[in-house]
């Protein structure tokens, strides 16, 4: 996701960490759009409990692990020292993020539901 968020945003940065706290040092934050994992938990209710497979070759039908389903709570901020630049970021963020809510790469594939708090 942050990739993608980086080739279609311009003129953003984008960190994986923890937004600055009120105290830190204005000058030593560095300006960009903070994305930060809250939470990870597992999707118990969909987990299918016996997945099999069957092997072509020697006509078995092994078990196999079911997939782990992983809900992950994120939040994005931005920190700019303009104010008003900040929101034209978050609101290029949001407006990405709703337009593509569906990610897919060669390891794993995840959607995307936007919440607000």
């Amino acid at each position: 996701m942050g990739s993608y968020l980086e080739q279609n945003i311009d003129d953003c940065s984008f960190i994986v960490g923890y937004l600055p706290g009120k105290d830190a040092n204005p000058g030593s934050s560095s300006d960009g759009i903070y994305i930060t994992v809250l939470t990870i938990t597992e999707d118990v209710s969909s987990k299918i409990p016996f997945v099999y497979t069957q092997d072509l070759t020697d006509k078995s039908i092994p078990k196999q692990d079911s997939p782990i389903i992983l809900e992950l709570s994120i939040m994005i901020s931005v920190y700019l020292k303009n104010y008003s630049e900040g929101l034209k970021a978050i609101s290029k963020v949001i407006q990405k993020l709703a337009d593509m809510s569906r990610f897919v790469t060669l390891d794993f594939s995840f959607s995307l539901c936007l919440c607000t708090t």
